[in-house]
């Protein structure tokens, strides 16, 4: 999806001015004014195309491209994006683009401390500045005064100390109101944030050494909006910077040019809550630095829902992730791991349990795949696999479907779906059939919305795509040893079910809306084709299809069908029951027998399709019918009469008596929209008829009777077709040869 940006012509600096307390830090390092005035006259280079983007580039979408292309050093880069963030003039023209994300300084510095012990001595000297707080003479900031920072001014950085000395809230008194503000950042501290958070995470944040064993907290404004950054640095001052991102001690910079916050409303303490955080997280001994940024992020602003629930700093943010589901869990793209916050919610408040935030770092310690460090807090190991299906189903998150983000959060935001408009299915003539494509990274999934307008649709199946090969085939008679009723020209839908490796992670559902009811139908899809029925399940008024990759375990996995795409196969053939009339006549020189039937009765034999690949047919079994019989007429040496009646029980399950809708055979085959159907007597149901002989014999004879209703496939496929609405009518007059003949009748009318 394209970024937008509220000015494309107007480079902002994304100021990332979190250095840890990387110096002898004193209160009574001056200055007498604010930074200088950013350059404004900065050029653009548009447009270049990234990742399929069309939108203009950033600073670091630039940089990140130059350094893929090999036109400079991943080092060169590392340098320029903290230049592009800190807003430092020494950036490129080349590649100053459109503004940065306002919170992307975190993961840049993050970067670079990452990737310190392969910087050269040079790049370390270059870098160095800005991992110092601002009251180091030798920090960035310090650089922007000169003139001024090495003589005492009545300007200065001053601090209070909070959390039982265990934090120093730093403030510049040239800011007007900075006293105030540290006032209301100290309060917060002491009431409410350390207290939170030292005891979810049950330790304390990583400190450097001597005068630097506190965490620094540093309120200033930067030239861009940025709410905050945290600077992991070494623990003590020099040009050395920290080898990874495991157990780092941390300086915090809070943008002061923002409200205050408080119970109700976001600000200031909601962003200290937020960049404290990550001061906790920095105190592990993560195994794999890049693989848990998203889970820094995402539970970063889960504490800050945690200590502040109505304020609802975090709400803005969830669209970063809902508009994004479609991306791996991990991606960092535009704040998507600001808003995969939402997993953390979910989870915690599914299991009752905040400690599951506490075992996802510790489990940081154990596991270099951030995924199984989500997978393990969960205690009980049955749920372990089963979580993600649950969640995804929260995303939808609308009315009357009750989820935790409303009853809980007040939060109605919803997962953005595939297609810019539902899908309208209607089949007022003919099946409606649609691919549910795209690829799925892990974490990733996909939401395909549809809309039933009208009550054409009557049945419909989920062809599963990626639990099975799917594929159209000509042949698959021949292939499954069918051929009773169609024939090898006839193409449908066929699947070969993958391997158990294959099958790991893939969650497939449907929310379904049903008229006359309140809440939301859940339908897994499973086997080869799940079905289902309107006619007796309820008539669908919408429906989300959800298609994920929930593979934990293969974090680099990327699921794709190995055939065609999970496919929606709606129609308006009927699947409950068949109401109607039968009539069989047979002429055998001279003898004429006829069946004639009435309130027959078929019912759909299962909620499910009786199948050989994946769904050619609808079947229903025969329930009951009344029957009456007549022999009549003469031949060459006798006349016959006689007639009665008989009933006809249930036959479940008998493939003779059954009616037969060729439901997934596709348009232009020749068996498209034909059925099958016949019915038998119950067994053993004979009577008598009369006989009287031209050599002055007589007598009754015994009939044992035979099909009261056929429909004749073989003799005349291209006729017998379903009509409009479902209705089953026909007739058809065989030759059976020397004058004989045999005539079909039948009409038989859906019935919900």
């Amino acid at each position: 999806m394209n970024i937008t940006f509220k000015n494309l012509f107007t480079l902002t600096i994304l100021l990332a001015i979190l250095a840890n307390p990387a110096g002898q830090v004193t209160s009574s390092v001056s200055a007498n004014n604010s930074p200088d005035t950013p350059q404004t006259d900065y050029q653009i280079y548009l447009p270049l195309i990234l990742n399929g983007q069309s939108t203009p580039p950033t600073s670091l979408d630039l940089i990140e491209e130059a350094v893929k292309r090999g036109q400079i050093s991943l080092e060169q880069g590392l340098i320029y994006k903290v230049f592009a963030v800190w807003g430092d003039s020494r950036l490129p023209s080349p590649y100053r683009g459109a503004p940065n994300d306002m919170n992307a300084g975190d993961g840049v510095m993050s970067e670079v401390a990452e990737h310190s012990a392969a910087l050269s001595e040079s790049a370390k000297l270059t870098l160095t500045p800005f991992f110092l707080p601002p009251t180091d003479p030798e920090s960035w900031w310090a650089m922007q005064h000169i003139a001024t920072a090495n003589q005492l001014t009545a300007d200065s950085w001053q601090f209070v100390s909070a959390a039982g000395g265990k934090i120093k809230v730093w403030y510049f008194t040239g800011e007007a109101d900075s006293a105030r503000q540290v006032g209301v950042v100290k309060k917060e501290l002491d009431g409410k944030i350390w207290a939170a958070e030292k005891t979810l995470m049950d330790r304390e944040p990583k400190y450097g050494t001597g005068d630097l064993s506190v965490i620094n907290i540093y309120l200033w404004h930067s030239y861009v909006d940025n709410d905050g950054i945290t600077i992991p640095f070494d623990g003590s001052r020099g040009v050395a910077l920290r080898i990874d991102c495991a157990e780092t001690p941390t300086w915090i910079y809070v943008n002061n040019l923002r409200p205050d916050g408080d119970e109700n409303n976001p600000g200031i303490i909601q962003t200290v809550a937020h960049e404290l955080f990550h001061a906790f997280q920095n105190s592990y001994k993560i195994t794999s630095c890049p693989a848990y940024k998203w889970l820094k992020e995402a539970t970063a602003k889960w504490v800050e829902d945690k200590i502040y629930p109505k304020a609802n700093s975090e709400w803005d943010y969830a669209e970063f992730y809902l508009n994004e589901a479609d991306l791996r869990l991990d991606s960092e793209y535009d704040r998507h791991h600001y808003g995969a916050y939402l997993l953390p919610f979910y989870l915690t408040h599914q299991f009752s349990d905040d400690l599951i935030i506490r075992r996802m770092w510790l489990n940081s310690q154990t596991y270099a795949n951030s995924y199984l460090a989500v997978k393990y807090s969960i205690l009980d190991p049955d749920l372990q696999d089963y979580f993600w299906d649950a969640f995804l189903m929260e995303l939808w998150n609308k009315a009357p479907f009750p989820t935790g983000f409303q009853t809980y959060d007040s939060f109605t935001g919803s997962v953005e779906l595939e297609w810019p408009s539902a899908m309208a299915v209607s089949t007022p003539v003919r099946e409606f059939i649609k691919e549910m494509t795209g690829d799925l990274p892990t974490g990733a999934a996909r939401f395909y919305h549809f809309t039933f307008p009208d009550n054409s649709v009557r049945s419909l199946a989920f062809l599963n795509g990626l639990s099975y090969n799917l594929r159209k085939d000509l042949t698959w008679n021949s292939q499954f040893g069918s051929g009773e009723y169609t024939l090898e020209d006839d193409q449908t839908y066929a699947s070969e079910e993958i391997t158990e490796e294959e099958a790991v992670g893939i969650v497939q559902f449907a929310l379904v809306k049903v008229a006359g009811e309140t809440g939301w139908d859940l339908l897994p899809i499973v086997g080869d084709a799940h079905y289902y029925c309107a006619d007796t399940e309820g008539k669908i008024e919408e429906m989300i299809v959800a298609l994920s990759n929930g593979d934990f375990d293969h974090p680099d996995r990327v699921l794709k069908p190995k055939g065609l795409p999970t496919t929606l196969f709606a129609n308006n053939l009927p699947c409950s029951q068949y109401t109607g009339s039968s009539k069989i006549t047979w002429y055998n020189a001279g003898r004429l027998t006829t069946y004639s039937a009435t309130n027959v009765v078929y019912k759909s034999g299962s909620t499910d399709l009786y199948s050989f690949p994946t769904f050619p047919y609808i079947t229903f079994d025969l329930q009951g019918a009344n029957v009456s019989w007549s022999v009549s007429g003469s031949d060459e040496y006798c006349t016959y009469s006689g007639s009665g009646s008989f009933s006809v029980g249930p036959h479940p399950g008998a493939g003779s008596d059954t009616i037969v809708l060729y439901s997934g055979v596709l348009q232009g085959s020749p068996s498209y929209r034909a059925y099958q159907g016949g019915g038998f007597p119950d067994e053993g149901e004979e009577d008598i008829y009369n006989y009287t002989c031209n050599d002055g014999s007589s007598g009754t004879s015994p009939i044992y009777h035979s099909a009261f209703f056929e429909i004749p496939i073989y003799e005349d496929r291209a006729n017998i077709r379903i009509g409009p609405n479902g209705v089953l009518q026909g007739s058809y007059k065989s030759d059976d040869g020397g004058g004989d003949w045999t005539q079909y009748e039948w009409n038989l009318i859906p019935s919900p």
